[in-house]
């Protein structure tokens, strides 16, 4: 398509694009910021502060509710849609449980570990459930390859978030 005017808007003609192309691209975009800024985190202070663990642990909560609330035959949820709602829960629970207690090691490293699968598979998924009420097409858009797919550019974003927190030292100055 040739740029006419010189308009940048010229060339790009979103009303052509499939619409799982544009449910791709926005669920890429909406999820990056904020995988970036909960890697980011991780990799300068080695946590994901609560403000965030308490609204993924909100959200994933109240899918859960949501979804044990409807009848049987009505619930869309899923064992394994159901362990990644946990996840989230699970780790704000247990920094609340360990707070005053000596932590070992090994249970910095899982909760680390927990923090990490939030970040790549847990948020997008909540992503995925709040798109597919707020438009129902979605359901139809996202194939189960092209949610991986959206799991992997998070990840990436995250990967770099993290590698740009834990190595802030030589690239950012006060």
């Amino acid at each position: 398509m040739p740029i006419t005017n010189n308009r940048l808007s010229d060339t790009i003609d979103a009303n052509h694009l499939p619409s799982d192309s544009k449910v791709f691209f926005l669920a890429c975009f909406s999820l990056s910021i904020p995988a970036w800024q909960l890697s980011f985190n991780l990799g300068v202070y080695h946590t994901v502060f609560y403000e965030y663990t308490h609204l993924i642990a909100v959200a994933s909560l109240a899918t859960l509710l949501a979804s044990y609330c409807l009848p049987k035959p009505k619930r869309w949820l899923g064992k394994v849609e159901q362990l990644l709602l946990l996840v989230p829960i699970f780790v704000f629970v247990s920094s609340f449980m360990v707070h005053d207690q000596p932590q070992s090691n090994l249970f910095q490293g899982a909760l680390w570990i927990a923090d990490v699968i939030i970040i790549i598979f847990c948020l997008p998924y909540i992503f995925y459930i709040i798109a597919c009420f707020a438009n129902p097409e979605v359901i139809e858009t996202i194939r189960r390859k092209q949610f991986f797919k959206i799991s992997a550019v998070v990840a990436l974003i995250s990967i770099l978030g993290f590698s740009a927190g834990i190595t802030h030292p030589l690239h950012m100055y006060c």
